[in-house]
């Protein structure tokens, strides 16, 4: 009662007070940060590998389950879940909400370089770990429609657009779903193949060994010394099919196109 009656007794007393409390509250709110989606961490890590041409049981019993072994080793873990599907692997692993997650991402690291030599060499890459969060969430998403033919719109998105928008400030990452990309197909034929005696490993592994870059040793010229290399890399589709693939009867070379089509296509990544 005291109170209220002190603000009925001097009411430019109270008013003044209310005044500062909205001037202060003013101020507080225009300095306090805001965000439109603000950052959450969330206790789970996605492992994701990509091991282009392998069924998903292949990929289940070569990727998910030898690195489902090795999480399954750190502490602080609650649950891992996982998904096989054609060409690459998805790990899920839960950790408990109190436990360091940059810790515990540094384990999950460790665990992949561990297990490197039991993993299988057809991988594109190392496995990659994601943080799931709202940091992870696209902020904008646009459509983007031309008329250009799909290699020259790649071409566009992939050297122009993405490049621009990756240089501006606070952007971490910039990708581009559902373009369509030049590819080569190459299309064994069986009936050639055992014609001349080439099992499709062999046309695989001679194809590969003509896409590697071989040290070819050093050559001195006055007093720099140079390092040459043999590049090993198909600028063309002529190029593909003029790689030996094996030899026949009478020591002549089998190229790829002999046995093989060799087409460019699109696919979508």
């Amino acid at each position: 009662m005291k109170i209220a009656d002190y603000a009925i007794r001097h009411p430019a007393v109270i008013g003044m007070l209310l005044i500062s409390l909205a001037l202060f509250g003013l101020l507080s709110f225009r300095g306090m940060p805001r965000d439109l989606m603000a950052n959450i961490e969330l206790p789970e890590v996605l492992i994701l590998t990509v091991y282009p041409g392998a069924s998903p049981e292949v990929v289940e019993r070569d990727v998910t389950d030898p690195l489902e072994e090795e999480f399954s080793l750190i502490s602080g873990v609650r649950r891992i879940s996982s998904e096989s599907q054609d060409g690459f692997s998805m790990i899920f692993v839960t950790l408990d909400w109190d436990a360091d997650i940059e810790a515990k991402k540094n384990d999950i690291r460790d665990k992949i370089n561990n297990s490197g030599s039991e993993l299988p060499a057809g991988l594109a890459g190392s496995p990659r770990l994601f943080e799931l969060g709202t940091s992870s969430l696209p902020v904008y998403t646009c459509l983007v429609e031309t008329t250009l033919d799909e290699g020259e719109f790649a071409r566009l998105l992939n050297e122009e657009l993405i490049p621009r928008f990756s240089r501006l400030t606070d952007v971490s990452a910039v990708y581009a779903r559902g373009v369509e990309e030049r590819a080569l197909r190459v299309e064994l034929d069986p009936g050639k193949l055992d014609a001349m005696d080439i099992t499709a490993l062999e046309a695989f592994a001679a194809v590969k060994r003509g896409q590697r870059s071989v040290p070819a040793g050093s050559v001195l010229i006055g007093a720099d010394r140079l390092s040459l290399q043999s590049e090993g890399s198909y600028s063309e589709i002529r190029q593909l099919g003029r790689q030996p693939v094996g030899y026949a009867d009478g020591g002549n070379p089998v190229y790829l196109e002999d046995v093989a089509v060799i087409e460019m296509e699109y696919e979508n990544p």
